[in-house]
């Protein structure tokens, strides 16, 4: 028992991490949040091409942070803080 709770927290740990190497020490920062609009009656519409459109957004979204060496902060559902 004591093992998986070792292992658990590791895990935890390992996904509240984060690569900050990216993020801004100085200058001017801005913070940007993003939604998908009516995502929640899209996902009760047709799940399957919500998740095939929401892996589409992430790529999106994460090519443009990489091409404006942006800093993303989090990401929940459709949303992102960069």
């Amino acid at each position: 028992l004591a093992v998986v709770a070792l292992v658990l927290r590791a895990r935890y740990h390992e996904m509240r991490s984060r690569d900050t190497a990216a993020a801004p020490t100085e200058g001017d920062v801005a913070i940007i949040f993003t939604d998908i609009a009516k995502s929640t009656q899209m996902w009760n519409t047709n799940d399957v091409a919500m998740r095939a459109a929401l892996d589409i957004h992430h790529q999106a979204v994460r090519k443009v942070i990489a091409d404006h060496n942006a800093y993303e902060v989090k990401t929940i559902g459709d949303s992102f803080m960069i």
